[in-house]
């Protein structure tokens, strides 16, 4: 129940947030707004203000701020086709423009909440490790890997994760004492699986020839790591990689992707430096840790629209809300005292939220039908003839792609179900 009261909230305030940015710069262009409404359905609450209906609806999934001479032609002056095609377009943007402002704004409350944040810093280097090997240094700052520039740490997180297998090699540039310089690093940690001790037969779904690299968020380098786990516990995390990808075996049944924090102890052996932030250095890390949600936004559905990535790892409402509920209940886990509780909650799903509102942003500024985006392709096509598109043929487009997005929605609810059923979500 607490984690569909938390995404009712979130997704609440996103849309808030998204409409509400139609709303105010259309009605600084003189745009008449008819209806500004928080969700989709039957009215749960409507009240009228001035020339405007406000309205709460009983769906949590959307909301809009219905304009007139939207999706007809009027002859009053105050319709949004009357206006100029640069007027419409700053409307039709100041909804995606207010979600990446409350995204920097969540970010930016978040870390000043952190104790400490993580850094591109090197700051401890495991013995004998592909870091160590590779001549890294505590207090090295990453400024580069593969060509990526590098503003936090989740850059490289990532920057890792595209790469199809982690024997491949990096090329950094670092800062030391203030110098540049190339080093080049591979990726290769962890043992290889050459038998199977047998106090560990049909406890884990362990296979001759795995590469194993973390077991129960810890990293692996030798095999009495697995034995000294698996003798205190029925079930644990075990990290490997095969077949070129890297899968969590829980138990035989269970298994699921997942790259996190510990890879990049794994994959280059250092972990890097935390610490907390002033002011300014809070700022300019959530511009950063922005510009990482929207690049990261973008890449995947690059690569979910060019089939690099599988739809099925798409998630849903669904896959959000439970989500949402884990994050919450960590965050309460993660300590008795209230207060921590308190802003460990707040951090978390501040953090998240603002990378929902940056997904929001980035998918909203798509050139497809029924999305702003969309709407703003037929403005620049408008810009290019030096007259709009016919109103009803547009409309019509628009309830095409409308049509299409409700097809890709039945679609994420039921992988979003199937992944509960099978227990990966």
């Amino acid at each position: 129940m607490i984690s569909i009261i938390v995404a009712i909230i979130v997704f609440s305030i996103l849309i808030l947030v998204h409409e509400f940015g139609h709303f105010i710069v259309a009605r600084m262009n003189g745009v008449f707004v008819e209806e500004f409404a928080i969700g989709m359905g039957p009215k749960l609450i409507s009240k009228k203000m001035g020339e405007t209906i406000y309205s709460i609806r009983i769906l949590p999934l959307g909301g809009f701020c219905k304009m007139t001479g939207e999706e007809e032609n009027s002859d009053d002056p105050r319709a949004f086709c009357k206006k100029s095609v640069g007027q419409r377009m700053a409307i039709v943007v100041a909804g995606a423009l207010m979600n990446f402002i409350y995204a920097i704004v969540a970010i930016i409350i978040a870390v000043s909440l952190m104790n400490n944040v993580t850094l591109p810093i090197v700051d401890t280097i495991s013995p004998n490790s592909p870091a160590e090997i590779a001549g890294l240094m505590k207090g090295d700052k990453i400024l580069y890997i593969n060509d990526t520039k590098v503003g936090i740490m989740e850059d490289i997180l990532f920057e890792t994760a595209l790469l199809n297998t982690p024997e491949k090699k990096v090329n950094l540039i670092i800062e030391r004492n203030g110098e540049k310089k190339n080093i080049t690093t591979s990726l290769n940690a962890g043992i290889i699986i050459s038998a199977i001790p047998q106090e560990l037969e049909g406890k884990i779904n362990l296979k001759v020839g795995d590469f194993v690299v973390n077991i129960a968020g810890k990293d692996v380098y030798y095999i009495k790591d697995i034995e000294k786990e698996l003798m205190n516990k029925n079930k644990v995390n075990v990290q490997v990689l095969r077949n070129d990808k890297i899968e969590t075996l829980i138990d035989e049944n269970t298994k699921t992707l997942v790259i996190n924090q510990t890879r990049i102890k794994r994959v280059m052996g250092f972990s890097p430096l935390e610490q907390k932030l002033d002011f300014m250095e809070s700022f300019d890390y959530s511009v950063k840790k922005f510009g990482y949600f929207i690049r990261t936004t973008w890449v995947s559905l690059s690569k979910l629209v060019t089939g690099q990535v599988s739809f099925k790892l798409v998630s849903g409402p669904i896959g959000i809300v439970k989500y949402l509920g884990d994050t919450y209940d960590k965050s309460v886990n993660a300590s008795e005292v209230f207060m921590d509780q308190v802003v460990n909650v707040s951090v978390n799903l501040l953090m998240f939220s603002a990378l929902l509102s940056a997904n929001l942003g980035v998918i909203n500024l798509m050139p497809f039908p029924a999305l702003d985006g969309g709407r703003l392709v037929f403005m620049f096509v408008e810009l290019i003839r030096g007259k709009p598109v016919d109103v009803e043929k547009e409309n019509w487009v628009h309830v095409l792609g409308l049509a299409l997005l409700m097809i890709l929605m039945v679609f994420v609810f039921y992988n979003d179900i199937m992944k509960l059923v099978n227990g990966i979500v």
